[in-house]
C-alpha cells in the first residue's frame, strides 16, 4: 500500500493561520449580528442586506447568523485541506471585509459618520 507523505510545513502553517482566521470570521459574524440588531431595533439605521431584513429584528437572529457562519467556516476549512495557501488568501480577504463591516456598524451604532 502506498503511503501518503505528510503535508509540507508551509501547508501546515497556512492551515493553522486559516484556522485562526476562521475563528475570527465566526466571531466577526456574531459581532455583526449583535451590532446590526442593535442598530435596527434602536432606529439608528436599517439593514442593508435584503435577505436579512425580516430576520434582524427577531430574537433568534444572532443564533441563525452564528450557525450560518459556523457552517461557512467548516466548508472553508474543508476546502483548505485541499488548497491550503489559496484558501488562506480567500479567508483573509473575507475576514478583512467583515472587519470593515463591523467597524462601519459600530460607527453607525455610536451615531457617528464619516462625512
Amino acid at each position: 500500500m502506498k503511503q501518503v507523505p505528510p503535508p509540507a510545513a508551509s501547508d501546515q502553517k497556512a492551515r493553522r493561520q486559516t484556522r485562526i482566521l476562521l475563528v475570527s470570521l465566526v466571531l466577526l459574524n456574531i459581532a455583526d449580528a449583535v451590532v446590526s440588531q442593535f442598530i435596527v431595533t434602536s432606529g439608528a439605521g436599517t439593514e442593508g442586506n435584503a435577505l436579512l431584513i425580516y430576520w434582524v429584528t427577531r430574537r433568534e437572529f444572532v443564533l441563525i447568523k452564528a450557525g450560518a457562519s459556523i457552517v461557512a467556516a467548516v466548508l472553508l476549512w474543508d476546502l483548505s485541506r485541499r488548497a491550503p495557501k489559496p484558501m488562506l488568501v480567500v479567508t483573509a480577504i473575507i475576514v478583512a471585509i467583515y472587519i470593515l463591516i463591523v467597524a462601519w456598524n459600530i460607527l453607525v451604532a455610536a451615531g457617528g459618520s464619516i462625512a
